[in-house]
């Protein structure tokens, strides 16, 4: 049970901070568009 609540955490944070490279990453492309 502590195993899969681990797990479940783990997934979360990766996808967390996945959305938050893909924001970085957009955000970095349209500034490198724009100049």
């Amino acid at each position: 049970e502590g195993d899969t609540l681990v797990l479940l955490t783990d997934a979360t944070q990766r996808a967390r901070v996945k959305r938050r490279i893909d924001a970085l990453s957009a955000a970095l492309g349209k500034t490198h568009q724009n100049s």
